[in-house]
């Protein structure tokens, strides 16, 4: 799915176009502005126990690498 916001185009999942959708509108509706903004694919999302664990693992090898 292509969205437009702003003035900008932005490739969203098929998985996620709804939610998208449903947020966006939600946000317009009481008056507040959405933004979004580029990312990597080599970013991560830590909110488990377990991503931790990997993110301390991740850190640990780059360390050993210098």
């Amino acid at each position: 799915m292509l969205l437009e916001l702003n003035n900008e185009i932005y490739s969203i999942p098929e998985s996620l176009s709804i939610k998208v959708n449903q947020i966006i509108n939600e946000k317009k509706e009481i008056g507040e502005k959405v933004y979004f903004s580029m990312d990597s694919d080599k970013n991560i999302k830590l909110t488990t126990l377990e991503d931790m664990e990997i993110f301390k693992a991740l850190l640990n090898g780059n360390k050993n690498d210098t």
